[in-house]
């Protein structure tokens, strides 16, 4: 998820790191039917990838806003 946030996602490559996500979750779990591997991931609190893209996306967005901010007033 490195930088992600400065880059414009498409929704493939959010597939793809959702795939990613989902086969490393089935392995580690040991687990490989898609409703037992979204379970796992509600459980140890890992959203989606479209969540997490978002958040950070909006998270750059504000510290880029605070930076602006304070460099205007002084």
């Amino acid at each position: 998820m490195y930088a992600t946030e400065a880059l414009p996602l498409s929704n493939g490559i959010i597939s793809m790191l959702h795939n990613c996500v989902s086969k490393a979750t089935a392995k580690i779990f040991s687990v490989t039917h898609r409703d037992n591997i979204m379970s796992v991931r509600q459980l140890v609190n890992l959203p989606s990838l479209t969540e997490i893209t978002e958040k950070r996306t909006q998270k750059c967005m504000d510290r880029l806003l605070q930076l602006t901010t304070i460099s205007l007033s002084c």
